[in-house]
């Protein structure tokens, strides 16, 4: 990384990354992760579909968390150790709140509608598991996050060969 990049671009590298590290970890395939910075700030993680409708509910709770846990493990954020606290750092934080609530729906299935609070237990669980996952890959998902800064685009195959895959 250069010093051109800005922390954002780094910041939001490494949640890539971490999400593609998870979906690795699951056994899922993916398609490519972009990231774009400019006026339309984008970034993502494309799973092949058909890969991904092979996952269980926790197993995308798992992956909607991987982002977050990244950036505390690459971002050596001291992590959070109960719901409340981890609740109260991602509603401080920008950009968040769109895997919070992907992993709280999914929650909600296994959780059931009706258990709000077994759904929000559940998901700290997996957020504390996703974080191990993360520190103990941190060097793969750290791989990715240079490539993905430096060539904006990776495919699927790209994405084997930096997380390991054979």
């Amino acid at each position: 990384m250069n010093d051109s990049e800005t922390i954002d671009e780094r910041t939001i590298a490494y949640h890539e990354a971490g999400h593609a590290l998870q979906y690795f970890l699951q056994g899922c395939e993916v398609e490519c992760a972009e990231l774009t910075m400019g006026e339309e700030n984008h970034a993502y993680v494309k799973p092949v579909s058909a890969s991904s409708a092979k996952l269980v509910d926790a197993q995308h709770v798992r992956i909607s968390l991987a982002g977050i846990a990244a950036e505390f493990v690459l971002g050596k954020v001291p992590a959070p150790s109960t719901a409340d606290a981890l609740f109260d750092i991602v509603f401080e934080s920008a950009g968040w709140e769109p895997d919070w609530d992907r992993a709280h729906h999914y929650a909600l299935q296994v959780a059931g509608e009706e258990k709000n609070e077994g759904a929000d237990e559940f998901r700290f669980q997996h957020f504390r598991d996703v974080l191990a996952l993360q520190s103990l890959h941190r060097d793969k998902a750290a791989r990715v996050a240079t490539h993905l800064l430096k060539q904006r685009r990776l495919t699927g195959e790209r994405l084997k060969s930096l997380l390991g895959a054979r």
